[in-house]
């Protein structure tokens, strides 16, 4: 098992248990990362994933997780331009 992988997990549930704030602290963890590598798909599925509003989601992080997963989505088709 990799570090990543608790942390993927830990997400999971926090989404399952509509605990936004712990989804969004890792979603800030792990979507850079990811992205940094070209893991757009894994990082465009986690801030889908985090944009599951639950009852404490704040309108920035909201508006913060629909920017990144434009400029993810972005960088993936321009990634398959160029293949």
């Amino acid at each position: 098992m990799t570090t990543v992988e608790p942390l993927i997990e830990v997400h999971r549930l926090a989404v399952a248990g509509r605990e936004p704030a712990i989804a969004h602290r890792l979603e800030r963890v792990l979507a850079p990362k990811w992205l940094l590598t070209s893991r757009f798909t894994d990082a465009a599925n986690l801030a889908s994933l985090t944009l599951t509003p639950g009852p404490d989601a704040s309108r920035p992080d909201l508006d913060r997780l629909r920017a990144l997963l434009a400029q993810i989505e972005q960088a993936a088709r321009e990634n398959e331009d160029r293949s």
